[in-house]
């Protein structure tokens, strides 16, 4: 299900300049460089991420779920994203309905160097 999003459009997974993500009132933000188990797994006997995401999108509006600098990532990397946005699931976690995957890069030319995958997924919004 897509969500309406601050930007004013529809979909489950963005592309915008970092210097927007402070428009994003209710967000939970994260670096593309984190490990799956760090994201949805467990680490040192607890849930990490998902039980951030779990906890702010219980909430009737739009959390903005934001993963800094997947530009700096390799292609292979990035595209471990491509389920979460196409399925919205990655490692057997689904992702509330609420949720809108926001990916933030540098600059205009940053969006260059997103995977052909991923890209494809995504609207860009500049």
């Amino acid at each position: 299900m897509n969500v309406d999003s601050i930007f004013g459009i529809k979909s489950s997974a963005v592309i915008v300049l970092d210097q927007e993500i402070k428009k994003l009132k209710n967000r939970v933000v994260m670096s593309a460089d984190i490990s799956n188990k760090a994201l949805f797994g467990m680490e040192f006997g607890k849930t990490v991420f998902s039980e951030k995401l779990n906890e702010t999108s219980r909430q009737d509006t739009p959390v903005y779920f934001v993963i800094n600098n997947i530009e700096k990532q390799t292609e292979e990397y990035q595209n471990r994203f491509v389920g979460l946005v196409k399925d919205r699931e990655m490692n057997g976690y689904y992702l509330p309905q609420n949720i809108v995957i926001v990916f933030s890069v540098k600059n205009k030319d940053s969006i260059q160097k997103i995977s052909k995958e991923l890209y494809k997924f995504c609207d860009v919004l500049m």
